[in-house]
């Protein structure tokens, strides 16, 4: 059982499947303003974009990495973007997923695994 929550947006800056994405992540503790680079894949398992934000002097740092997908759940094939997000300041890494809206925008959705024996309670 998960719960999820959105916590940012990307906008991707074309229709391409190989753009860029520019974007937020906003919680209590981060607000990271997000641009995802598309890369050269070496593998079908590689990224297909890594995952940039700013320092606080203002230098962009390279704190993830992100790959495009495709839904297998009911056979829908709708693309998303699984991004992985890691830095030394981080007391975890953070992973979460973009789902393109009817809008075009992408909401990055986090969610909590929630331990089934925990939820009885």
């Amino acid at each position: 059982m998960s719960r999820q929550h959105c916590i940012g947006y990307l906008n991707p800056n074309s229709d391409a499947p190989d753009c860029e994405f520019y974007g937020r992540i906003i919680t209590l503790q981060l607000d990271l303003a997000l641009r995802l680079e598309p890369t050269t894949r070496r593998s079908d398992s590689a990224p297909t974009h890594t995952v940039y934000s700013r320092s606080l002097s203002g230098q962009a740092v390279a704190i993830g990495a992100a790959w495009l997908r495709h839904q297998k759940r009911h056979d829908s094939g709708a693309p998303f973007l699984s991004l992985s997000i890691d830095d030394p300041s981080l007391p975890h890494t953070l992973n979460v997923a973009a789902f393109k809206d009817d809008s075009g925008k992408w909401p990055i959705l986090w969610r909590r695994r929630v331990d089934p024996a925990s939820s009885d309670k």
